[in-house]
């Protein structure tokens, strides 16, 4: 009897403590993403090496292809800091990613948005230095998951049902 009433216990402990249980894919990228599998992805303007690698993750690989899209990157660079000899000790980036869904049924652009993104940057030597190399290429790939990661989130809820330029 002492048994049967502690594995009764047990397994109403067992049933209380999975009352919250969340399943691991319910805010997956590709199940809220209607162009993962169905869009071919070109990249112009700065090359950033983490994009590509980006693009399989957020956007799967052309199976439908139904979408084009393309994101165009843009760079500026600010001088904020520079020494009496003109070394520079701190750079200011400004990355805008500009993101376009042109739909191939519809032969029309159905979509825009522009992500900008900032980080700054203190170079570690006036020459070629590995380890700051490293820190830069690691900065320009944050930005590009995190502008990833955005574009991502906005486009869960649209359909891609109208032109953007109709006339």
């Amino acid at each position: 009897m002492i048994f049967f009433n502690r594995s009764v216990f047990i397994f109403l402990l067992f049933l209380l403590s999975c009352e919250s249980l969340e399943f691991t894919y319910k805010n997956d990228i590709r199940t809220n993403n209607k162009l993962y599998n169905s869009s071919s992805i070109s990249q112009t303007g700065k090359e950033i090496q983490a994009v590509k690698s980006y693009f399989s993750k957020y956007f799967g690989y052309n199976e439908l292809e139904l979408y084009n899209l393309n994101v165009d990157i843009t760079e500026k660079q600010l001088k904020r800091s520079v020494q009496s000899n003109q070394a520079i000790t701190k750079l200011d980036y400004e990355l805008v990613f500009d993101y376009s869904v042109f739909s191939k049924p519809k032969d029309c652009v159905v979509y825009n948005r522009s992500i900008l993104s900032r980080f700054s940057y203190t170079p570690k030597s006036s020459g070629y230095n590995y380890g700051s190399d490293k820190s830069l290429d690691r900065l320009y790939e944050l930005t590009a998951k995190n502008s990833f990661e955005q574009f991502s989130n906005f486009i869960i809820d649209e359909t891609f049902q109208k032109c953007l330029n109709e006339n």
